[in-house]
């Protein structure tokens, strides 16, 4: 049995009343002290918080990110634990719902007023999209049109997303050797616009990871004529330390290519768009059950292969615990056998049995559920997926659900140009110089 969420003392519990029950009062603090304070400086520790800052500039949108995440956290560990219910988890539930959907509002209000927006309908980023949501899943296509949201936040939270940015990103945001060097590189660059645009160093990090890149393969491939080898073979523990590292991050790039992730724990998420299969055969169902079908009745395989046959999405969840059981995600609240991610996030894992005889029974749909074989790991201190994020690699966002629980098949625009979008600010940027390089899409347009 795998525990995704860590527990904490009873204290914790105490703590998350306290923050919730005095929510409202402290977004009230919150309004007051930014309307009295005409500038709000609290520099960033690192030049990857310092671009989320630019995304949500108001002193009220960045104290309740912080606010909510520390909340969140506390949330999730009061899940795992034993307690008896008193009876208002449901209020709890709905407390911590509005608390995320206000987040947002503030954030996106804030965002239009600096791009001078007033409009008041959700952002639309992707048409195509929406029309191909419809076909799948009406109810979570009318939720989708209706409040859809997307921001960045400092740390990542259960029931959000985790988002690869592009390895020119990571050398601009990051830190080290190779963040030093290209900002020498855009400080000589005095003809071109500002150091900070991103017109301007997005562009720089490419040509200097070009050059530097073909410098490597060039001393490989020096070294193989010199030698006996015949062909030229690049081995990491022959190149300088700070060589090594820019190719460990190229290829690590190259892996985990705008993957976007979905936190199922505080250190667990799926890679929600690799989808690797769109039925199930009795192959496939055996092989996502791991032999753990004993734990179902008798003939339950079958049920689940003629459930799934024509319609079941399956995505490469990650390269970690491929052996366990695949992971059933979903928007089905009271699903038998199923656990809300976190309070107030509408996610859902779990319920497979239930899940199949709903769908066999006509009562839900194949495309109601998605499945997951593997997933990403991080370390349990949470330290890595925090340094991932620090260094630039990642971004964190929040985000309704019904975002995260569309199926990722075909899509016109890709699900991370579409939360890159959605979110604004330098993602949208980001987002617009990737899709240019995309002639595969070009040609679907």
């Amino acid at each position: 049995m795998i525990t995704l969420l860590e527990t904490r003392p009873q204290k914790a519990r105490l703590t998350l009343a306290v923050k919730i029950n005095s929510g409202l009062f402290l977004l009230l603090l919150l309004i007051h002290t930014a309307l009295q304070v005409s500038a709000f400086t609290s520099p960033p520790t690192t030049a990857a918080s310092a671009a989320i800052k630019t995304s949500t500039t108001s002193a009220v949108a960045r104290e309740l990110c912080l606010f909510s995440s520390s909340s969140n956290d506390n949330s999730n560990n009061r899940n795992s634990e034993d307690d008896v219910d008193n009876g208002d988890g449901d209020n709890k539930q709905m407390e911590l719902a509005d608390w995320r959907k206000f987040r947002a509002s503030l954030i996106a209000q804030e965002t239009k007023t600096n791009e001078g927006d007033s409009s008041s309908a959700p952002p639309s980023v992707a048409k195509e999209n929406e029309k191909l949501l419809q076909e799948q899943n009406e109810a979570l296509a009318k939720e989708y049109k209706r409040e859809v949201w997307a921001h960045l936040i400092p740390d990542p939270e259960v029931g959000g997303l985790i988002c690869r940015m592009p390895i020119e990103g990571e050398l601009y945001w990051g830190t080290g050797f190779w963040k030093d060097k290209l900002d020498a590189l855009l400080r000589m660059d005095t003809l071109g616009p500002p150091e900070s645009l991103m017109a301007h160093w997005f562009p720089m990090a490419e040509r200097m990871l070009a050059r530097e890149l073909k410098a490597i393969t060039a001393a490989a491939a020096a070294k193989a004529q010199s030698g006996d080898e015949g062909m030229a073979i690049l081995n990491p523990n022959d190149l300088e330390p700070d060589a090594r590292i820019l190719l460990e991050k190229y290829m690590d790039y190259k892996q985990t290519w705008q993957e976007v992730c979905l936190m199922i724990g505080s250190t667990q998420a799926v890679v929600i768009n690799r989808p690797i299969g769109q039925t199930i055969n009795k192959q496939l169902a055996t092989l996502l059950l791991q032999n753990d079908n004993d734990k179902y009745p008798f003939g339950f395989i079958d049920k689940f292969v003629q459930a799934f046959s024509k319609e079941g999405v399956v995505y490469m969840g990650g390269p970690d615990l491929q052996a366990e059981p695949a992971l059933v995600i979903h928007g089905i609240e009271g699903l038998e056998g199923s656990a809300e991610l976190a309070p107030g996030t509408g996610i859902y894992m779990g319920g497979l049995e239930a899940a199949v005889e709903g769908v066999l029974d006509g009562t839900y749909k194949p495309l109601d559920f998605r499945f997951f074989l593997g997933r990403k790991v991080f370390d349990g201190s949470r330290q890595e997926i925090k340094h991932k994020i620090e260094q630039g690699a990642y971004r964190a966002v929040a985000c309704n659900r019904s975002l995260a629980l569309k199926q990722c098949l075909a899509l016109p625009k890709p699900l991370w140009h579409e939360v890159l979008e959605l979110c604004g600010g330098d993602m949208k940027s980001v987002s617009e110089i990737e899709l240019a390089k995309r002639t595969d899409l070009k040609r679907r347009e």
